[in-house]
Order: C-alpha cells, then structure tokens, then sequence
C-alpha cells in the first residue's frame, strides 16, 4: 500500500480565510441593516402651527451620525409644534420642534411702507423700524431687534409683482406695539438683520 503525503494548509492561510468569511459575513449584515426613514415636510411649517403627518412625507436616507438630530417617522408624536420656520422640502431637525406651545408668541402680518427686499424671504431674520413725527422732524425708531419672516404675501395689482405684505414671528408685547404703530398710521420699514 502506497502512503500518499498531503500538503498541510498553513496555519496563516486558514487565519487569512476565517478573517475574510469573517469580513463578508459583517458587510452583509451591515448592508443588510434597513435604513431609517426622516420625516421631510411637504409644506412650509410656520412657527407655532400644530404639525400633522399629512403635511410629511417619508424618505428612506442614510445621515449616519448626523440623524440622530433629525426626526424620523418611528419617533413622530401628533403633538409636536414646529417653533422655528421649516421649510417645504426640510428634514424635520428636532430642535426645531415641540410637544408645547411657545408661550408668548404670535404672528403679525405688515404692510411696509418701502419694497421689501429680494433678500428677503421665508426664515429671513429681519429688524422693525418705524419713522414717527415730532418737533425735531421724522424720527426712525427700532420696533423689534431679530424676528423671522413667516411668509410673503404678493401684491394685489395685476401689473406689479413686487411683494406688498410680509408675515413675521414676534412676541405678544412687540406685537402690540406693532398695532398700535399702524393704527396710528406711521410707515413701517423691514430691514434685513445682519
């Protein structure tokens, strides 16, 4: 009988073969790992508004560490507030959403005496002027230091386009000051805040 000698594999090859089994069965778990799905609003969320899951849409997004910022749709509640603007098209950034109302804050809607400016737009921070009359001449006084613009509202004319209202965030108090400056018919002026 004939004794046949057979090669022994090496104990480095059979390392190098259990850690690359090792490698693949890893990546196809991690690949495997279903991806989380974040909420993007499909409208403009205004501060302060009551956030439904009819104005969200659902996408399936890798952000790695980045999402945990971010809500997805396993962690959205009916009772969430948005407190700052978040734009149609926006991840839903979870510092910018609530389970209470912003106490204090409330939403006014201007007619500047000046065009507003193309810079400005939905999110834009913008400052309140007013001018006012006295003995001295037309004084400019400073409403309201930082508030956000909500929305623009579109003129009227058929003939212009320029914007003719605009919709900003701003505390009860600024806002009754703001009242009370346009019943008393002063012009009012929206700069933006640098």
């Amino acid at each position: 009988m004939k004794k046949v000698l057979r090669k022994r594999i090496s104990t480095w090859s059979l390392l190098t073969i259990v850690a690359a089994v090792g490698l693949f069965i890893a990546a196809a778990l991690a690949l495997n790992k279903p991806i989380p799905e974040y909420l993007v609003a499909t409208v403009d969320l205004k501060p302060g508004q009551k956030i439904s899951i009819t104005q969200l849409a659902a996408r399936s997004i890798n952000l790695g560490e980045v999402g945990a910022e971010y809500l997805t749709l396993r962690d959205f509640d009916e009772r969430y507030i948005a407190t700052d603007l978040i734009s149609r098209g926006e991840l839903l950034p979870i510092r910018q959403l609530s389970t209470t109302q912003s106490p204090g804050r409330t939403t006014v809607v201007l007619m500047p005496a000046l065009e507003i400016s193309p810079s400005i737009a939905p999110g834009s921070w913008v400052q309140i002027w007013r001018t006012i009359e006295s003995s001295e001449g037309f004084l400019s006084e400073r409403l309201v230091d930082r508030s956000q613009v909500v929305s623009l509202v579109q003129g009227d004319s058929l003939v212009s386009s320029s914007v003719s209202q605009i919709e900003v965030d701003v505390s009860v108090e600024q806002s009754a000051i703001i009242l009370q400056t346009m019943s008393a018919e002063h012009d009012i002026y929206v700069l933006v805040t640098l």
